[in-house]
């Protein structure tokens, strides 16, 4: 019935359609520099844009001062050892805002939240380690015990910040086999 309207195949037409519609789409998707790990140049000119929190509003002094009670509250109350500690629980329990403890993190200590807390969890196994009390616990019930929520992320957060397997490191440092 439409072939009768109209003097072509309508398959020909949708076709069509959609072929133009893939071209458009991917012309502009390639041309998106994110896409493919590109720096965007804001100005137009040869200056790459390089502050990512250029208009955040937070002093070099206050940063600082942020950067210092982040590492004091790590050091002294642990946060880190519950295992669903989120950035927002690290807000409240510091007083910082979320965003500037993100930037603060990225900028001034050059990590991301998750880094820095499986930092100091790393550092509380090896330091549980160390201690003769905990000679009779498995590797794995310390990794719990020190905020670890899965025995995946912690056997790879473990090897990339020493170098070693949990088990090779416990080892090394104790003699302990396990």
């Amino acid at each position: 019935m439409i072939g009768d309207i109209i003097p072509f195949d309508p398959y020909f037409v949708v076709f069509g359609f959609i072929s133009a519609f893939s071209f458009v789409y991917s012309f502009y998707g390639i041309k998106q520099p994110v896409i493919f790990g590109q720096e965007i140049n804001i100005n137009g000119d040869d200056k790459k844009e390089t502050e990512k929190y250029s208009r955040s509003g937070l002093k070099d002094a206050q940063a600082e001062y942020y950067l210092e009670r982040l590492i004091n509250v790590m050091k002294t109350d642990k946060p880190y050892l519950d295992r669903d500690l989120s950035i927002n629980d690290l807000a409240v329990i510091t007083g910082i805002p979320r965003h500037h403890i993100t930037q603060v993190l990225n900028e001034r200590h050059g990590r991301n939240f998750f880094t820095f807390i499986n930092e100091y969890r790393v550092k509380e196994v090896i330091s549980r380690f160390g201690d003769p009390a905990n000679n009779n616990f498995t590797i794995l019930a310390i990794a719990y015990d020190s905020g670890f929520n899965s025995k995946t992320t912690f056997n790879s957060i473990f090897k990339s910040l020493t170098g070693l397997t949990p088990s090779e490191y416990r080892e090394t440092s104790t003699g302990i086999r396990e």
